[in-house]
């Protein structure tokens, strides 16, 4: 939109606020403007960024108590990947290229006051200004309401003319510049000295525009305000006394590096930048606190899609990466995606092909005290993925009669991607280790890869469960369309037993005692406790984590059966890792291996002691029978047989239970009444 263009939408907007008889202290105008990302400047973070406050824009309707009119300066216009996040199809948003020779923030917002001119800017009462470095409003989101925090100041205090979240004195007191407002009257005299084809502002050219604004304010008479000083120390009007920095990082006078306060406080907090990029620079508190704040907007408003947890810069390094969420938290965000679902529909899909049997059905494990992952859960993880562009085909492996029950339990969901697949009983023998349900698998895959819309295929098991983003991840760019194999992050029981039975025997041998002791400590260690990366090669990759190009099956028809320990000496029921070997090795498949993004990409081999703790439950530390069990079940555990002196200990993390010395003499035994 051209500026003729900008002006004409503005003075539209303007002619329906008079018609409705909008008084002018129930008018805004927001000039947010979104720059170029400088080297280092993390994409995801200003990505979520323009998210949440976009959607924020959208929630403001013409109904609200106060009146709002949105302009999106953008550099490089709609070419700006960040344009699309854009509400600029409604009619109190309009979307501006940006200069790029404007190269700060602060600049450009001076040149777009002077575009708008001081007759249409005085038609509102106030104006915003905001960049793509600040994250929120973190509160009153719903219909505007946020506005109220900065009105309300202004007519509360007549002398204020320039209000934000923080003022900062570094250098000299300033209204820091990622956000912050003025009343419009204070714009004209203010601005007016930075005009560059005034005399005064080729005078002041040279100023820093972070400072001066502010400075020049003061010296025209006057006051700033602080949003986090007003609700954090009761002090709303700046009395010249500056505070000192709170963290023991930094002696900074800038707010944005303290401790003291909290998103919801501040209501847009600096999140992005040269910060982020400066070790310790923000106060470890303070980005739990932006994090967590996100996170609860994202489960409020799921169909935001934010990138949770978000890398913090662009650098390649591992340590660029911070989850700043809980396990349990993390879980609550995606389990809050069950209800943002989209309804769409595209050629291309993951097909899951699922191998089912008595042991996952709704009969077996009604009656039982482990917290299962079961067929209903699995289901429940595919139903809540972001991209809807999956089919998922249920059958039975084995002899045993299952089939009435999986059906049933598919249309109890009442969703047409959960088919039923109707596997001839020759490929259904009676389930032994050597086979491991392979027969069966390998004619479910015969028959799905005839499928064009399969382009990718996944033989998992039902008590498995996934991300939330598993789909959208698989069929994206960023997984590499032209990789033969796609291996996702897992989670599994049998990297807690690769990793902890030899520390047990190196350490005091196999003895009760043991248990729990290496899975707290590596769960204190890595908030993803055992989970990793899967590697091609046996024991390195589940068959749940394998996503195969479908057309470089068709051109190959090797099935996993081919790597049965009957046939190959390779350990028994690993038919998945050796035929995910021989491709890579032998038929030189390429392969996708991404690092982790969190919860959202991963795969959790049931049953999954990451999710078993991360839902709020206890894993059972066993030597062959581990389970997931609640709180409930522990409490009502004999004592004499589970070790709940150690679960109840001063400083355990009550996420593991394991036998006494007593129960671990018999633990061969069907003692443990969980399985």
């Amino acid at each position: 939109m051209n500026d003729t263009s900008l002006h004409s939408r503005i003075s539209s907007s303007i002619s329906n606020f008079d018609a409705k008889k909008v008084p002018l202290n129930q008018r805004s105008l927001v000039i947010y403007r979104i720059g170029e990302l400088s080297d280092g400047d993390s994409f995801e973070v200003a990505e979520n960024n323009v998210k949440i406050f976009a959607a924020a824009v959208q929630s403001h309707s013409a109904t609200a108590s106060h009146q709002a009119f949105y302009i999106f300066r953008v550099v490089g216009g709609k070419k700006n990947k960040l344009a699309k996040y854009l509400p600029y199809n409604l009619t109190n948003v309009a979307l501006s290229k940006c200069a790029v020779h404007v190269k700060t923030d602060l600049g450009a917002h001076v040149n777009t006051i002077h575009i708008l001119g001081d007759t249409l800017v005085q038609k509102f009462h106030s104006v915003l200004f905001l960049n793509h470095e600040a994250r929120g409003p973190f509160e009153g989101r719903s219909n505007g309401a946020w506005w109220n925090r900065i009105t309300r100041i202004f007519n509360d205090h007549p002398s204020v003319g320039m209000i934000g979240p923080t003022i900062s004195c570094e250098i000299a007191p300033h209204v820091q510049s990622y956000a912050f407002a003025m009343r419009s009257e204070s714009i004209v005299k203010v601005f007016a000295e930075f005009n560059p084809r005034s005399a005064a502002g080729k005078k002041n050219k040279e100023e820093v525009l972070e400072t001066a604004i502010t400075s020049t304010a003061l010296r025209l008479g006057y006051k700033i305000a602080s949003l986090t000083s007003e609700r954090h120390w009761g002090e709303t009007v700046f009395n010249g006394k500056c505070r000192n920095s709170s963290n023991p990082n930094t002696a900074s006078q800038n707010p944005t590096s303290w401790c003291d306060f909290r998103p919801e406080e501040a209501l847009f907090m600096r999140w992005g930048g040269e910060p982020l990029t400066v070790p310790d620079f923000y106060c470890l508190e303070t980005m739990n606190h932006i994090y967590k704040a996100t996170a609860q907007i994202a489960a409020r408003d799921a169909n935001l899609h934010l990138t949770l947890p978000e890398k913090l810069t662009s650098q390649p390094s591992a340590s660029s990466f911070v989850p700043h969420l809980s396990l349990a938290e993390e879980y609550e965000l995606e389990h809050a995606r069950d209800q943002a679902v989209r309804h769409m529909k595209e050629p291309q899909k993951v097909c899951f092909l699922v191998r089912t049997s008595t042991s996952v059905g709704r009969q077996a494990t009604k009656k039982s005290l482990v917290e299962s992952m079961n067929l209903d859960l699995f289901i429940a993880t595919l139903m809540r993925q972001t991209n809807f562009n999956w089919e998922a085909y249920f059958f039975v492996t084995d002899d045993q009669p299952f089939d009435e029950e999986l059906q049933e339990i598919l249309h109890s969901h009442n969703d047409i991607r959960l088919k039923f697949l109707d596997i001839d009983k020759k490929f259904r023998p009676k389930y032994d280790p050597v086979n491991a349900a392979y027969p069966a698998s390998d004619e479910a895959l015969r028959l799905v890869m005839q499928k064009r819309e399969c382009v990718r295929l996944s033989v998992t098991n039902g008590d498995n469960a996934y991300g939330s983003e598993v789909v959208d991840y698989v069929l994206s760019a960023k997984a590499a369309v032209d990789a033969d194999l796609v291996l996702l992050p897992m989670d599994s029981r049998n990297f807690v037993s690769e990793d902890v039975t030899p520390l047990r025997y190196e350490y005091t041998g196999d003895k009760y005692d043991t248990y729990c002791r290496f899975f707290e400590a590596r769960h204190r260690e890595h908030p993803y406790g055992f989970a990793r990366m899967s590697a091609p090669h046996t024991g390195g990759v589940d068959i749940a984590a394998v996503f195969i190009e479908r057309d470089k099956l068709l051109d190959t028809k090797i099935f996993f059966n081919e790597f049965s320990s009957a046939k190959v000496e390779t350990c028994v029921g690993c038919q998945d890792g050796a035929w995910v070997e021989h491709m890579v090795k032998q038929k030189r498949w390429s392969t996708h291996i991404p690092s982790f993004t969190g919860l959202k990409h991963m795969v959790f081999h049931g049953p999954s002691p990451l999710w078993c703790i991360a839902s709020g439950n206890v894993w059972f530390d066993h030597p062959d029978s581990v389970a997931c069990v609640s709180h409930t079940v522990v409490k009502k555990l004999d004592p004499k047989v589970f070790d709940l002196a150690h679960y109840n200990s001063a400083g355990s993390p009550h996420n593991c239970l394991r036998l006494t010395a007593a129960g671990y003499q018999i633990k061969d035994q069907l003692v443990t009444v969980l399985v």
